[in-house]
């Protein structure tokens, strides 16, 4: 078991470095396109005229579905371009975009569903906070409900959203990736752990590298920063799942003398 998690830990980092140019193609497309949706949202803010801002809001709005429609797309090529590299595949990155368009809907419907599983434990929290508990009660409540609950819906269905993307065809997204973590508990759990520390690294870097200062008088230096980052750290968080996914498949295939392909 050791050696397969540091079997995928290398081949997602080997994945990455040997692909760097089209992954960060990517990574620079993606976030481009985030931090062009924020500077919306901060320019809605800033203007005081109730006509102009109600027009601005609504050509905001306007621009979350392409926003959405691009990020998801952009997201499950990234997919594509990782299980194709750690299957020795030379996809394009042109067709690996267009066959994304084919898997879109899907993708967006599973990915909906998991922020409305998630939306759970966010309204226990809201309860606790009201519920006129004592502080020690509530701070061990709502830390139960934090990493009991949203360890256990994500350690059960987080997979769901790579199968979503490789095995477009299972009936069940969710029911697969709970049977995953059943059959691979611990190798799971360190992939989530690792997954979770380049998360803790992404997000902690921008605070301790700089003060937060307004760029061109409009936009966080600190979300700059965090957005360079991410277009290193999430492609080999993306590629840890998509390994993962890709030695879990194996060996039930060894084990079954299923085909997966």
């Amino acid at each position: 078991m050791q050696n397969n998690i540091q079997s995928i830990l290398r081949n997602s980092v080997d994945v990455v470095k040997n692909n760097y140019k089209i992954i960060l193609t990517l990574g620079v497309i993606s976030s481009a396109l985030n931090i062009s949706y924020q500077l919306l949202l901060i320019i809605q803010e800033g203007i005081t005229s109730i006509g102009l801002k109600l027009l601005f809001l609504l050509f905001t709005l306007g621009s979350l579905i392409p926003f959405v429609y691009y990020s998801t797309r952009l997201f499950i090529t990234m997919i594509f371009i990782l299980d194709d590299r750690l299957h020795e595949k030379d996809t394009s990155l042109s067709l690996a975009f267009s066959r994304s368009g084919k898997l879109f809907w899907g993708v967006f419907g599973n990915l909906f569903l998991l922020i409305l599983i998630f939306i759970v434990p966010v309204i226990f929290f809201t309860f606790i906070s009201s519920a006129g508990l004592n502080a020690i009660a509530t701070l061990i409540l709502k830390f139960l409900v934090i990493l009991g609950f949203m360890v256990f819906l994500l350690l059960n269905y987080g997979m769901s959203i790579i199968i979503s993307v490789l095995d477009p065809r299972e009936q069940s997204y969710f029911k697969k990736s709970q049977s995953l973590f059943f059959a691979n508990k611990w190798m799971m759990i360190q992939v989530y752990v690792l997954i979770a520390l380049l998360s803790a690294i992404n997000s902690l870097l921008p605070e301790m590298l700089m003060e937060d200062q307004l760029l061109f008088g409009m936009i966080s230096s600190k979300l700059i920063l965090a957005e360079a980052i991410s277009i290193f750290i999430s492609p080999l968080m993306l590629s840890l799942m998509v390994a993962f996914y890709k030695y879990a498949k194996r060996d039930k295939a060894e084990v079954s003398g299923e085909s997966f392909a």
